[in-house]
This record gives structure tokens, C-alpha cells and sequence, in this order.
């Protein structure tokens, strides 16, 4: 299995390849020989997993189950756990000229709708209706009790965390001090997002997803739509998407937006597919 040149690969899939490399090429001959194998599963067997002995048969469920398992006990969870815990925890988070911007804007372009300075109950209440407005979910459906939901549980947490105060009103600067205080907190707990800024997450797929043609997939057309209103050309966001996507590779189902709206949150990777985004909402995206 001959190397190759990563230059023209995503991002994501280069790293993936200079992994392996770096696990399977041990003589550093450029390609992955049976030697390799050998030497590899020869440093490996003594190790214990419990009672179970880490052979080619350990290896082979491990790598397996890293890739499609959905049990939180496979083996290739646990080593997949393990994994998550190194890269989220051991990196503190750092609170960024970009990722204050990205969320100066979130505050001054999502959250304050009557553009006071500061956010409350109301800002809330009409973005809601903003939102019905947009996807016209009838009044009374699932979709419709959701976003009301969503709305109020989004303002009950960032009173409670952010309202410094006590005045029934955030400020910017209470809102950033409280989103740099749960990024923290989100690094600290190996990415567990709060259910209630998880469920933001959701519901914006949603209205996005309403916007094209409802599957549980934002199509380029979806995305467009959804960002049009801020004034942004069609073209730049059809390229935010595009690299966002990959050229299209990666399909944006909900565990990729997901993924996309917390790299949004809190990632100091300029390039990563949230920051993308980012940098679109921030006019910073040539």
C-alpha cells in the first residue's frame, strides 16, 4: 500500500492518512508492508484488557467498532472515548479576537431583535415568531411548541447564567463572559453540550431543513435560502458551503451541523468547517 501526496485531500481525510502512516509505516519505507503488521501486533499482544488478551482478533473489533459501532461498550468506543478525551480536554479553551466576534454577532444579529444594546424575555419571544414566520409551521404543530420551547429555555439558562445583575437583562459583555464560561465548561466535560443550547442546535436544522425540501439533509439550496436575509451574496454562500461540505462529499444531516454548530462555539480552528461558517456571518470569508 503505496503513500501518497495528501496536498488535494480534505482536510480530514489527510490527517486520517497521516495517521495511519504513522501507526502502519514503522520503517518509514513509504508504504505499509506485512512487516509493518508484524511489528505492529507484536508490540500490541501483551497488553490486557481486563482478562482479554489484545490480539489481532481484539484489534480487528476494536477497528471495527470504532468506525460503526453505536454501543457505548465496544471496544472501539472505548479506545474512540479515550481518543475524544485527549484531543477536547487537554486543549484549553481560548477565548479568541475571532470567537468574540463570531459571538458579538450571534448576540447583535440573533438574539437582539428590537437592536437595544442588551437582550430579554421579548428578544426571545419574537425570535420565535421569527422563526414560525420563516418555516410556516402552523401554530399548534410539534414544530411550532418546539421553537417556543427552545426560545424560553434559551433565555431562562442565559438569565440564570448570564444576568449578572439581576435586571432581567443580559449586556453583550454578560453574554460573552457567560459563553466563554460554558465553552470552558464544554472542554471540561469532553464536549457534553447543555440540552439546552443542543437543542438551538437542533431546532436551527430544522428551519433550515424546512427551507429546502424537509429529508433531514441542508441542501446547498436550504442553505442559501437560510442566509440570503442577512445580505450575504448567493455566491458566497453557495462557496461557504461548498467548502464547508467538502465540494459535496460530506452531506449535512443533522450530526454534521451538530458538529459544525459547536466548532461555531468554541473551536479556534479558523479552518474547521463551524468557523467557515463563521467567518461567512462575520464578512470575513474572501
Amino acid at each position: 500500500m503505496a503513500t501518497t501526496d495528501f496536498k488535494d485531500d480534505p482536510f480530514w481525510m489527510s490527517k486520517m492518512k497521516y495517521q495511519f502512516q504513522s501507526w502502519f509505516d514503522l520503517n518509514g519505507s513509504g508504504s505499509i508492508e506485512n512487516d509493518d503488521f508484524n511489528k505492529l501486533f507484536d508490540s500490541m499482544v501483551a497488553a490486557k484488557n481486563g482478562e482479554r488478551k489484545f490480539d489481532i482478533n481484539l484489534f480487528r473489533e476494536m477497528t471495527v467498532g470504532f468506525n460503526v459501532s453505536m454501543g457505548k461498550e465496544n471496544p472501539g468506543n472505548i479506545f474512540g472515548e479515550m481518543l475524544v478525551k485527549l484531543t477536547c480536554c487537554e486543549t484549553e479553551f481560548e477565548r479568541t479576537e475571532f470567537w468574540e466576534e463570531k459571538h458579538r454577532h450571534q448576540f447583535n444579529v440573533w438574539f437582539d431583535q428590537d437592536g437595544y444594546g442588551f437582550v430579554e424575555k421579548e428578544d426571545f419571544h419574537q425570535h420565535a415568531k421569527n422563526i414560525i414566520a420563516l418555516t410556516k409551521w402552523a401554530e399548534g404543530s410539534p414544530k411550532w411548541q418546539r421553537c417556543n420551547d427552545v426560545m424560553r429555555g434559551l433565555w431562562r439558562e442565559l438569565k440564570r447564567g448570564a444576568d449578572t445583575n439581576f435586571n432581567n437583562k443580559v449586556t453583550v459583555d454578560e453574554y460573552l463572559n457567560f459563553m466563554e464560561y460554558m465553552c470552558r465548561e464544554i472542554k471540561a466535560k469532553t464536549m457534553k453540550i447543555p440540552y439546552w443550547y443542543g437543542s438551538y442546535f437542533d431546532l436551527y436544522f430544522d428551519v433550515i431543513d424546512s427551507l429546502g425540501n424537509g429529508d433531514g439533509l441542508i441542501t446547498e439550496d436550504a442553505f442559501v435560502s437560510a442566509y440570503r436575509p442577512f445580505k450575504i451574496p448567493d455566491d458566497v454562500i453557495e462557496k461557504c458551503f461548498n467548502e464547508m461540505t467538502y465540494g459535496g462529499r460530506i452531506a449535512m444531516d443533522r450530526d454534521y451541523w451538530n458538529l459544525c454548530s459547536i466548532q461555531f462555539l468554541h473551536s479556534t480552528d479558523i479552518n474547521s468547517p463551524g468557523n467557515i461558517l463563521g467567518k461567512m456571518l462575520t464578512g470575513k470569508y474572501d
